[in-house]
């Protein structure tokens, strides 16, 4: 089996934070046997990218006799579907592109409601979607086949590290209360204040000198995986979200995580001991910070996601594949687990 795999970006030794998600994705499906062939296009450098991609792909499709075409983002897909190859087409829609980009009051910009619009128009077009979480796929208006598959976890990079050598290594002390935030602040979908002022309320009311709120940024995932062992808790207050991957590498990792209701963390974190959903307010998030101050226990989020390993992943995305390249296939709904592949070999 031959994919194309199209992608608006991935990381680089100068932006390892640019969507290692998908390289990590690819790397899984590699695993299975499947031949990628990966075609970044840096839309991020400018728009007309996409359009000058249109050849590139039909020479990939050709020379490298692709069987099926995997898009990661709207515009991507959009490319291909202008590039004409008669390749089945899968896109996996990343949540920026499906849900819009907030403004300071996470409201949708204008550019947010045009790419609204837009996706669903692109989802109408392909053979089959990938969204991150069932908030998202309640904003589809299409007929297209739908599968809800969250991006999963590599658990042999993120996973629970000695605490005390994970501070010595970024120089925090071992007494520290760490609060991370990752992600980038100047991003207003982030919803960087919130937290910012929420971390202030604590150490104005705890009035311990110990308290740290980190937020770096622009770090690979080594880095991730340090932080997130160094830190006591994760603080997530985004307006909009797919499905947030780093809850679940935090959750990995065993670090207790506070997120607002965004994208697919309610149902992720459930159960989970020291995780708590919260509401956009300063004051409750203040609450769940100081229980976790107190307590300084880890979480046991590691086994509350080991659904979510890539490899099982990759093994539900193989099984899309698989049907749409069988001479006999289709999809039937469930309400129980939203769109399941049944063969008919």
């Amino acid at each position: 089996m031959k994919v194309l795999h199209i992608a608006a970006g991935l990381p680089t030794k100068e932006r390892p934070y640019h969507q290692p998600f998908i390289q990590s994705q690819i790397n899984s499906l590699k695993s299975l046997g499947i031949d990628v062939t990966t075609l970044e296009i840096k839309g991020y450098e400018s728009s007309l990218n996409y359009m000058k991609s249109i050849q590139a792909i039909k020479k990939i499709v050709k020379s490298k006799d692709i069987d099926l075409i995997h898009a990661h983002y709207s515009y991507c897909a959009f490319a291909a579907l202008i590039a004409n190859v008669k390749k089945p087409l899968v896109l996996s829609l990343m949540g920026s592109d499906l849900l819009g980009v907030p403004d300071l009051n996470g409201k949708l910009t204008l550019r947010g409601k045009g790419d609204k619009i837009f996706s669903n128009l692109i989802a109408n077009r392909v053979d089959h979607l990938i969204v991150k979480s069932r908030q998202m796929k309640k904003h589809l208006t299409v007929k297209t086949p739908v599968s809800v598959i969250p991006n999963g976890v590599n658990f042999n990079v993120f996973r629970e590290l000695d605490i005390i050598e994970a501070r010595k290594k970024l120089h925090f002390n071992k007494n520290d209360f760490v609060i991370l935030f990752l992600g980038n602040k100047k991003i207003l979908r982030k919803n960087f204040n919130l937290a910012q002022e929420s971390v202030s309320l604590l150490k104005e009311r705890i009035g311990s000198k110990n308290i740290k709120f980190v937020y770096p940024f622009g770090i690979d995932q080594s880095m991730v995986v340090e932080y997130m062992n160094a830190a006591n808790v994760l603080l997530v207050t985004s307006f909009w979200e797919g499905s947030s991957n780093v809850v679940k590498e935090a959750m990995a990792c065993n670090l207790p995580v506070i997120s607002v209701d965004a994208g697919d963390a309610k149902e992720v974190i459930n159960g989970t001991h020291n995780c708590y959903i919260v509401d956009y307010s300063k004051e409750e998030i203040f609450e769940k910070l100081k229980l976790i101050y107190f307590n300084r226990d880890r979480s046991n989020g590691r086994e509350k996601i080991d659904h979510l390993r890539d490899h099982v992943v990759a093994d539900k995305i193989f099984e899309i594949y698989r049907s749409l390249l069988s001479d006999n296939h289709s999809f039937k709904y469930s309400s129980q687990q939203d769109y399941k592949i049944k063969s008919s070999a």
